[in-house]
């Protein structure tokens, strides 16, 4: 038996255990009062940390501000609508692209949620569409919150296709991995 080190209460390693061996905290587990006990409980429990890869952080990053994102434009989109379709003199076609832009940011809702790269492109490309009208639109009146309302757009499409762009970086399965991991089905669930 090896004896432990005074000082530390350590039991000594040999420079070949440190080389190959990785720490592992551990948890002391709290006994439940309701549980049987159990004759192998030793009371510790290792826990083994996840660990993400930068891309995968920077995409979970990215994926909330997505999520909350094409809420917003889904909600703005959907007030557009109904600004069109309660105002008498809108054309009707103003009114269809509407409704189309609008199951296009829902893509955005659906991809967030489900880190689907295929969904956040349709967004995306949803994004820069709304965009380019918001700019031109901006370009025509000159007034100052279309402006603003411009480029914030053209911000909300540059985070969306940051998050298209690491989503692409991650491969599928480590995707539904992290999804899993990090519960997303449970807290965004349609």
């Amino acid at each position: 038996m090896a004896q432990e080190d005074s000082a530390t209460g350590d039991l000594p390693m040999s420079e070949e255990t440190m080389e190959g061996s990785r720490a592992v905290p551990v948890v002391p587990v709290v006994p439940d009062p309701l549980k049987p006990k159990s004759s192998k409980s030793s009371g510790v429990v290792p826990v083994v940390p996840e660990t993400l890869e930068t891309d995968e952080q920077v995409m979970l990053n990215y994926q909330m501000a997505v999520f909350f994102f094409a809420w917003l434009d889904v909600l703005s989109t959907l007030l557009s609508v109904l600004t069109l379709y309660a105002w008498p003199s809108t054309k009707g076609l103003q009114l269809w692209q509407s409704l189309f832009l609008l199951l296009l940011l829902a893509c955005g809702y659906l991809g967030a949620s489900k880190l689907k790269r295929s969904l956040v492109g349709v967004f995306v490309a949803s994004c820069l569409l709304k965009a380019m009208l918001q700019i031109t639109y901006a370009v025509y009146s000159l007034y100052f919150w279309t402006m603003l309302f411009a480029f914030l757009q053209c911000w909300i499409t540059k985070i969306a296709g940051t998050f298209w762009y690491f989503l692409g970086k991650v491969p599928k399965e480590r995707r539904r991995e992290v999804r899993l991991a990090c519960g997303s089905t449970e807290t965004m669930q349609v």
